[in-house]
């Protein structure tokens, strides 16, 4: 997995490096439902043993969770850094909260998200809600997002072009009649 992130933030596209993600969520008000959601940061952010504190090294982020949705604006906790190799070593989002603390008492909106590359436990997971008894907690997937190859855009460029000029001679012809 730390070989596929590093990969992945060494061929990013378009000066972003983005991450989705998958929570399935295992107890509090949420249990049984899933949430799916995006994240990325500016490519030139990567370099070995980089670290970020803060939330300005987030560029993007989207999760809907339960009936709401959460986007980069809701963000005012983060944290991100890279290991040796440049691959991401830790990255942590919150709206009020991180682990072990929490800014506003008690907010029903809370969340936060950390994956951690190292954890002997769960490398990714998220805490929503206040810290009490309706909290709920879940585990899932965190990867890097889909780049298509160069030659899959070629190809996908090149069937356009077909279909364009397929149209435009049938069209043609019709006049012609």
């Amino acid at each position: 997995m730390a070989a596929a992130l590093a990969a992945t933030a060494a061929s990013a596209m378009a000066g972003s490096v983005a991450f989705v993600f998958t929570l399935d969520w295992q107890s509090g008000p949420l249990v049984g439902s899933t949430s799916q959601g995006t994240l990325s940061f500016d490519e030139s952010l990567v370099a070995p043993d980089a670290q970020y504190p803060g939330t300005s090294s987030l560029s993007s982020f989207s999760v809907n969770v339960g009936n709401r949705s959460y986007g980069a604006a809701d963000v005012t906790v983060g944290y991100l850094s890279f290991d040796a190799n440049s691959a991401v070593r830790l990255l942590m989002v919150g709206t009020d909260c991180g682990p072990g603390f929490c800014l506003a008492a008690h907010d029903p909106a809370s969340l936060y998200i950390v994956y951690d590359s190292q954890s002997q436990l769960d490398r990714f997971f998220a805490v929503a809600g206040p810290p009490d008894t309706s909290q709920s907690y879940g585990t899932g997937e965190f990867q890097p997002a889909a780049v298509p190859e160069p030659s899959t855009l070629m190809l996908l460029m090149s069937g356009l072009g077909l279909l364009a000029a397929r149209r435009r001679f049938t069209s043609a012809t019709r006049r012609t009649q």
